[in-house]
């Protein structure tokens, strides 16, 4: 298991260079990025909504040597739109709203 000492330590470059050697699995960066979120989003109020679930099941979806391959991120929902993810983007006109 990663702690969030061993998570943290890294941006997303060497996430994924740990990932290319082997030292981390995918799935275990998923859990530590969820578990960092819970640590602290109360106090910084940043992550409005998290999909694990969605994250597991699209690891397999990536080829393993695609740049960043198995690295968590966050999505602004202002921008970008994840397949299945509400994204109010901050509107009451738009809550609800999720991409096909």
């Amino acid at each position: 298991m990663i702690t969030l000492d061993d998570y943290t330590r890294h941006d997303a470059t060497g996430l994924a260079a740990c990932l290319a050697r082997g030292e981390m699995q995918a799935s275990e960066l998923v859990d530590a990025a969820m578990r960092a979120v819970e640590a602290v989003n109360g106090t910084v109020n940043a992550v409005i909504r998290t999909v694990p679930d969605m994250a597991r099941a699209g690891l397999g979806e990536v080829p393993p040597h695609a740049p960043f391959a198995g690295v968590p991120f966050a999505i602004k929902e202002l921008t970008i739109q994840a397949k299945g993810v509400a994204q109010d983007m901050g509107s009451r006109l738009t809550r609800g709203f999720t991409p096909g």
